[in-house]
């Protein structure tokens, strides 16, 4: 019965000091790092390792006495040597006793398995990377700054995730539009005037690059019809009474005929009294008219006005008459050889100063047709009065119009 007591006895102690000496060991980092399952994990944890302490040989430190106990881990976590393991759970680091996520390792993080780590207010964390959103599909166009993708074109900006025309001079016209007409995009109005690019292009389908599209007086900005130009059109008529000096005209006859004296230069042979008419048929007024009032002789039936001439020996002063030939312009005296059927008599050049549109206007003109006016043609046409009858017409009208 005694042996049996001894026996348990010895056996209890042993069984305790083995425990004493079967002493726990911490997880060591090595274990720690390959219970990781993520690899930035397993790299932070490498870098938290620490190089073993380095016992020494003496017999006295190695010692372990049989009394030693490992003491229970009192915080979050441990990983000390004097304190029993106590692990975090997965994803979760030990540090200082704590446990937490471990520090992000990329430019953003925003999952749990790292510390908080987020982007600008402009962009967002997409794959551990900071960068801007993708246009949305339905969108024809998204910022730049807040998006990638969805650009416009050249020429055009995002407006509202609309591609809108850029105008560059807020004119209202497209800096494309501008480009196709030619106009200066950075100028609101290219020619200067007074109505915008947008106003000449969209309202009134005039030039931007020209103040005056349609070449009249008036530029655009004050031209109530600026496709149509605004000018005058100016008609001048005539009509005359002529008062014949028969003995005048008798006093030719006998000069050409028989070769009497003829009648001097002074002498009026016609007295014409004429109204010219002056009308503005156009949209606007002329400044001036010029024109000439044409006086002549006309003959009926193609009249021979040399028929029958007889030789003569005096020529009046004045006459410019040198011999008969000079008298008949180089013409044989013979009969049928002359077909013309006017003859001019003279020319008188007339100006009036301003006529405004609708505006009728007559002048009252009398002239006079004397011998001196006349030349070796009229005064033979003269002698074949009244066969052969002055009349008057308006030539050469010149006038201010556009264009």
């Amino acid at each position: 019965m005694v042996e049996r007591m001894y026996l348990v006895f010895f056996v209890t102690t042993l069984i305790i000091v083995s425990g004493c000496l079967w002493e726990t060991q911490p997880a060591t980092a090595d274990e720690k790092i390959q219970e990781s399952d993520d690899e930035y994990i397993k790299q932070y944890l490498e870098e938290q390792k620490t190089p073993e302490k380095k016992t020494t040989t003496s017999i006295k430190q190695t010692t372990i006495s049989s009394t030693t106990t490992t003491l229970a881990c009192p915080h979050e976590c441990c990983d000390e040597v004097k304190y029993s393991v106590k692990k975090c759970s997965k994803y979760l680091v030990c540090v200082n006793n704590t446990c937490v996520e471990p520090p992000c390792p990329h430019q953003c993080c925003v999952l749990g398995l790292y510390q908080y780590k987020p982007c600008n207010e402009e962009v967002e964390c997409i794959d551990y990377k900071c960068q801007k959103q993708q246009c949305p599909l339905g969108y024809e166009c998204c910022s730049q700054e807040e998006y990638n993708g969805g650009k416009c074109s050249e020429g055009f900006e995002c407006i509202n995730h609309l591609c809108v025309g850029k105008d560059s001079d807020n004119d209202g016209l497209e800096d494309v539009v501008e480009a196709n007409y030619g106009s200066n995009p950075n100028l609101k109005d290219t020619d200067s005037d007074g109505l915008s690019d947008f106003d000449e292009v969209r309202v009134y389908g005039t030039d931007p690059n020209i103040a005056n599209t349609d070449g009249d007086r008036y530029i655009d900005s004050e031209d109530k019809k600026p496709l149509t130009p605004e000018t005058a059109e100016v008609h001048i008529s005539t009509s005359s009474d002529v008062t014949a000096d028969t003995d005048a005209i008798d006093a030719i006859k006998r000069y050409l005929s028989y070769g009497d004296l003829p009648p001097s230069g002074d002498t009026k042979i016609f007295d014409i009294v004429s109204n010219i008419r002056y009308i503005n048929n156009g949209t606007d007024y002329t400044n001036s008219v010029n024109h000439t009032y044409y006086v002549g002789i006309t003959c009926i039936n193609n009249t021979d006005i040399y028929r029958g001439p007889k030789k003569y020996n005096y020529v009046e002063p004045g006459l410019n008459l040198t011999n008969r030939s000079g008298l008949f312009e180089g013409r044989t005296l013979t009969e049928g050889n002359v077909t013309e059927t006017n003859y001019k008599i003279k020319e008188i050049n007339y100006a009036v100063g301003r006529v405004d549109a609708s505006v009728r206007y007559i002048r009252r003109v009398t002239e006079g047709v004397y011998v001196s006016d006349l030349t070796n043609a009229t005064m033979h046409a003269i002698k074949q009065y009244p066969r052969c009858q002055p009349y008057t017409e308006i030539r050469s009208v010149e006038y201010e119009h556009y264009p």
